[in-house]
Parts: C-alpha cells; structure tokens; sequence
C-alpha cells in the first residue's frame, strides 16, 4: 500500500503550486492551519479543498481562501456582502472582518475532508442551515466571549 506525503510548506510556496492546479482546472487540497474556523476546519488536521472562484464574486457563506493587506492568507466565511466587497467572519471568531474585495480573493473551499476520512461538500440544503445556525447564534457567542474574558480577569 502507498502512503501520501505530506510536506508543510509556507502559503508563499504553495501559492504558485495551487494557482497552476485551477489553470488546470483541477481543485487543490491542503491542511490549514489555526483554529478560526472550528467546528467545521479543525487546527492542523482536516484538509480543505480549494477551487478557483467563480466569476462574478462570491456567495454569503461561502469560504474563501483571502490575503489581508498585511500579507497574511486567511480562510473564513463570508457572513455578509455589500457593495464594497465582503465581510468575512470565522465560524470560531466574532469580530466581523469588513473590506475583503475579489481582488483578494485567491480560491473558495468546496469541501472539508475531516482526519477520520468524511467529506462534507460546502453546498446544499443542510450546509445552509449550518451557516444560518452559527449566524444566528453570533450575537450569543458575542456576549459569551464577553463574559468568559471577565470571569477569566
């Protein structure tokens, strides 16, 4: 049996690699890093997969992998879209990132492949009523936070 190769590389080495795969018309595969996007995208050990955006722009809660103006690359959810591009939100945050325009947009998640091997694709009826739950459930998380820092003082 053959056994995968997983190589940890900066986003800056894998930017090219990722952007000739959608030249190609093929989706990209990585394991992310960090823990704004729990539950869904846990730290370090479920792997995304990534595509090249559609034309003409992104969907409330859709994933976008973004770069910020600091340089830094980003893959969160976009809660909200306005005219002057998206604001974007992870599903483990509640401070709401406005000013993300297409422009910084790189590539959007299809699917999380979780480490004990399930496939969740981002689309669909029970995906939306996911999204619309952690949304709604926002302004609590909010005041959680709030709370949990006070107590923790």
């Amino acid at each position: 049996m053959e056994s995968k190769q997983t190589k940890k590389l900066p986003m800056e080495k894998l930017l090219p690699i990722m952007l000739g795969e959608f030249e190609q018309g093929k989706t990209f595969r990585m394991i992310t890093n960090g823990t704004s996007m729990m539950p869904l995208i846990g730290n370090g050990c479920d792997t995304v997969v990534l595509k090249k955006p559609a034309e003409g722009g992104l969907k409330k809660y859709d994933i976008p992998l973004y770069r910020r103006a600091d340089g830094s690359f980003v893959l969160h959810r976009i809660i909200r879209v306005t005219k002057n591009g998206y604001v974007m939100c992870g599903d483990n945050q509640t401070a709401p990132e406005p000013g993300i325009t297409d422009e910084n947009v790189l590539a959007v998640a299809c699917g999380v492949i979780k480490k004990d091997g399930r496939i969740y694709h981002l689309r669909g009826a029970r995906y939306r009523v996911y999204c619309a739950a952690l949304s709604m459930f926002r302004p609590a998380r909010r005041l959680l936070s709030k709370v949990k820092r006070f107590i923790l003082r």
